[in-house]
């Protein structure tokens, strides 16, 4: 197929119009049917959002657990601008276990990382100092997009708060006299 493609480019570069038809014809057709599968993954992802979003927000307001519903509202990121969908957390019951597990991991391996950081700077060439090095590091970032993620919901959470329309009392307050 790509000897195909690259033989029609290079007789319409060469003039070929009807090369270049037919290859305006492939391309069209292969730019549609990916863009109709964008489409119906978007529109997935916002009646996913409209659906169970509520649902993790009652949860919230009651004080209670999140549902075991995967993956959360907030871990689909919808960049409005190009329509790309993209999920940044777990996408079952069993990656958030695995998730939480590597986080506990991760916060047990913070005294190990600044120790081995510390000998490294005495013997930078000890090459099990700088393997394990590597591996505690891979721990830390790990912490770092985990919490760039709780920022994310946090941030998301609040703006959603702040939003909702709140009843407003009148002001029963007693003024002074008109003057």
């Amino acid at each position: 197929m790509q000897a195909l493609i690259r033989t029609m480019f290079r007789a319409a570069a060469q003039g070929d119009t009807k090369a270049g038809r037919q290859l305006l014809e492939v391309i069209a057709r292969a730019e549609s049917g990916r863009t109709g599968a964008a489409l119906e993954i978007l529109e997935h992802a916002v009646q996913y959002k409209e659906k169970y979003g509520p649902i993790f927000e009652q949860h919230e307001r009651e004080g209670l657990d999140p549902p075991d519903i995967f993956p959360h509202p907030d871990d689909m990121i919808i960049n409005e601008t190009t329509g790309e969908v993209t999920i940044d957390g777990p996408m079952s019951k069993e990656q958030a276990g695995a998730r939480k597990s590597v986080r506990q991991q991760a916060i047990e391996s913070f005294r190990r990382y600044f120790e081995v950081e510390a000998a490294l700077a005495k013997d930078p060439t000890n090459r099990a100092l700088r393997r394990e090095f590597k591996e505690l590091k891979k721990y830390q970032e790990f912490l770092k997009e985990d919490r760039e993620r709780m920022l994310r919901h946090e941030a998301l959470r609040l703006s959603r708060r702040a939003l909702e329309t709140k009843s407003h009392k009148p002001n029963t307050a007693k003024r002074g006299p008109k003057a």
